[in-house]
């Protein structure tokens, strides 16, 4: 406890059962605050003390504030006889607190204080894995590596309960972009990329390419999610195929010794439903952890045009997974999940039969989806380990597009291992894997755009200089992908840590994509029409990343800084072809030139006691050249600002925050009523007060009901006859949001 190494020991309960004495005498408090491990002094900690025995209001408001100097120590005087409560808080530093009395009649005027704090576990000491494949802290991997917490994710599990778009839609250089305005269909840009080259993983499982990729983001359950850890640039070095533009890693929980609950209830005035509940529990050698959520939406018009703004929906899923430790040294684990799905989106109104029919026009979607992962990790000792992955997945979709049907089945398998050892001042890692990706198109009277592709690669990863001021990581892979041929990928990183709290890296890296029919536009043209592939080569990139971190208190707030330049070269990206676009008829073929996307992102992130503050920044240019002509590449905002502004005292269990972010204009393309888009803003707010186990929370989305139809339909054509255009979408169309529930957090 805080007041162990108090100079004069004081009887605690003695004065608390005295009777109270008035706020007449005065006395002083002077003491050293300390690093209870290392027994350094605190410079910057704030120390502040509130009165009990105050009888009036006015008084029990009053509270004596002080920073220590940089030798530790801090002193109040000219204060009153009664009872206090201390808190001392410091960056880096457990904040502690506890009763304190002056009482009448002490021998001195002084009470002298000796305070120690328990350091924290800084937030960079979060495990990650995406970046190298292997168990790092933040702040040590070579390889640039964005982290969103367990303390965000909660934070957006109220805003958005029913999948993880709010995870990633607010984090600078990843864009949330709806790929259907009556599905509500999402995917995820990074750097200006298009969704398709963001390769997503479940545990470092890479099941959500190709079909799964249209629906997959607004169907995950966010509950159970530990962190996510996004890694920007090429990074086929070490996953394999598709992540050319990055990769996203969400990391679920794993069970702990102390049993943990925690549900969520959630209601719209969009009329939008949530139930979840999440448990985990290590007992002995087994353990396990369950997700079950099930989500409600209804059909929904917000500008009353007779049709849907929001689909409706109704989704359930059920994830359990097994951990067992077998002895000491090897440990297994075994997660399913199953998802199904009901959306439909269109004509508001309109009757089931209307389904696949000419008029009016409806869009509908069914999915079911069944997961299986299972991995084992040998430490053979404190520096070797071995690790075997095995995983499969099915998924089943069935799809109207008005009267234009499109119905798939895409099975993936995966199987790798990796081995772990050091070798002189490296650390080595050699691992092979084979994936297969099989598609099969079911769509009726269609000629079949089905493939099946299979990768073998292998590859070697060597970390030279690990905890050293230099440090570099070097990859190596190769994979040999039928039908496509061969590809070498090599990714290099290079660490420079001047000093504890400044980190520089510098990172190039490379990937490929074998092609497939899931490109954006096709997914908003419902795939009617859309040719077989035919003379098309796998899309190849080459990025690089220079970034700057800085994470240490600046006075008496904590900093951590971010700045990135990077640059990405994407060769034989697919296009539509626009002649054939304007018969109505999609033919997917490579670009002639190169996909050049490159810009600036900057950060801070400012703590100050309860107050938090996050500024981003994001400059964008990206562009394509195809045809002896470059052009900017449509739906990228050249700049984007967040601002964060929250508010958070545990003591209270009172939380409150704000938001706003600055979309730019944007270049849009087949729209009739504007190439260029306006700039605008997005606000919002959230509110949550904690009573013991049960949280009340209180979230607005859009607060200003910016929308794209303020401006312009995002339908052409005349639903009722069945003759419907989409236009692309560059702003929410959903409109201004309020949601709230009660949260159920036990552990």
């Amino acid at each position: 406890m805080l007041f162990r190494s108090v100079a004069f020991s004081l009887c605690f309960a003695a004065i608390v059962n005295a009777p109270r004495v008035a706020f007449t005498q005065v006395r002083v408090v002077q003491g050293v605050v300390i690093d209870r491990a290392s027994s350094d002094e605190i410079a910057g900690a704030r120390v502040i003390l509130t009165p009990l025995d105050a009888r009036d209001t006015l008084a029990r408001a009053v509270k004596y504030g002080a920073i220590t100097r940089s030798d530790g120590q801090f002193r109040f005087s000219d204060l009153p006889v009664g009872r206090y409560r201390l808190v001392v808080r410091s960056v880096g530093f457990e904040a502690d607190s506890e009763g304190l009395a002056i009482p009448v009649g002490l021998r001195s005027d002084t009470l002298h204080l000796r305070i120690a704090l328990n350091a924290l576990p800084m937030p960079s000491q979060d495990v990650v894995v995406s970046g190298t494949r292997e168990e790092r802290s933040l702040e040590s991997v070579p390889v640039r590596v964005e982290l969103v917490s367990q303390e965000e994710i909660e934070e957006k599990i109220m805003e958005k309960p029913s999948n993880v778009i709010e995870l990633l839609n607010e984090s600078v250089g990843t864009r949330i972009q709806n790929t259907s305005p009556a599905s509500n269909a999402a995917n995820i840009r990074i750097q200006g990329l298009d969704g398709r080259y963001t390769q997503i993983l479940v545990d470092g499982i890479p099941s959500y390419s190709g079909l799964a990729s249209s629906l997959g983001l607004t169907q995950l359950a966010p509950l159970n999610l530990r962190r996510v850890e996004i890694v920007k640039g090429a990074s086929s070095a070490v996953y394999g195929p598709d992540a050319i533009a990055g990769l996203i890693n969400f990391i679920t929980k794993d069970p702990s010794e102390v049993p943990e609950f925690s549900a969520v209830l959630n209601g719209s005035d969009q009329k939008g439903y949530d139930a979840s509940a999440y448990f985990g529990q290590q007992f002995d050698a087994f353990g396990l952890t369950t997700l079950v959520a099930y989500h409600k939406q209804q059909m929904v018009d917000i500008d009353g045009d007779g049709l849907s703004d929001i689909a409706a929906s109704d989704r359930f899923t059920i994830t359990p997974k097994f951990k067992y430790q077998i002895n000491d040294k090897i440990t297994g684990v075994a997660t399913m999940s199953y998802l199904t799905e009901t959306r439909q989106g269109g004509t508001m109104n309109a009757p089931d039969s209307a389904i696949g029919k000419v008029a009016p026009w409806v869009e509908s979607d069914k999915t079911a989806r069944f997961d299986l992962a299972t991995s084992l990790v040998w430490k053979i000792d404190e520096s070797r380990s071995v690790t075997f992955r095995a995983a499969g997945m099915h998924l089943d979709d069935n799809s109207f597009f008005g009267a234009s049907p499109f119905a798939g089945v895409q099975d993936f398998r995966l199987a790798d291992m990796q081995y772990e050892f050091p070798w002189s001042s490296h650390r080595l890692q050699i691992g092979g894997a084979f994936q297969s990706d099989r598609f099969q198109d079911k769509t009726p009277n269609v000629e079949s755009r089905s493939y099946a592709y299979s990768d073998a690669g292998g590859w070697l990863q060597d970390d030279m200089g690990e905890n050293a001021p230099w440090e570099m990581l070097f990859s190596a892979r190769i994979d040999s992908h039928d039908p496509y041929g061969t590809f070498f990928t090599p990714r290099a990183s290079l660490m420079y840590r001047p000093s504890g709290s400044l980190t520089l890296r510098l990172g190039a890296g490379t990937g490929f994509k074998a092609p497939t029919i899931f490109l954006e536009d096709a997914e908003l043209y419902g795939y009617s029409n859309l040719r077989p592939l035919r003379s098309v080569v796998p899309e190849q990139a080459q990025s690089a990343t220079f970034d700057v971190n800085y994470h240490a208190p600046i006075g008496a707030v904590a900093a951590h800084i971010d700045f990135a330049l990077f640059t990405t070269n994407l060769d034989h990206a697919l296009l539509l072809n626009d002649d054939s676009l304007a018969s109505h008829i999609l033919v997917v073929q490579n670009a002639t030139g190169p996909t050049v996307s490159r810009g600036v992102e900057c950060s801070a992130d400012l703590s100050l006691d309860e107050l938090r503050l996050v500024a981003s920044y994001a400059y964008l240019d990206a562009r394509q050249t195809d045809a002896d002509r470059t052009y900017s590449l449509e739906l990228n905002p050249r700049h984007w600002l967040g601002l964060t502004l929250s508010y958070e005292d545990e003591e209270d269990g009172f939380k409150a925050g704000i938001e706003s972010y600055y979309i730019g204009e944007q270049r849009v393309q087949d729209d009739p009523f504007r190439s260029t888009t306006p700039s605008y803003w997005l606000c919002g707010a959230l509110v949550e007060k904690a009573f013991g186990v049960v949280h009340l929370f209180l979230n607005g989305e859009d607060l200003f009901d910016v929308r794209q139809t303020r401006y312009e339909p995002v339908f052409l054509g005349d639903p009722l006859q069945g003759n419907i255009q989409p236009l692309h979408q560059w702003a929410p169309i959903e409109g201004r949001m309020i949601n709230g529930g009660i949260r159920i957090v036990m552990h």
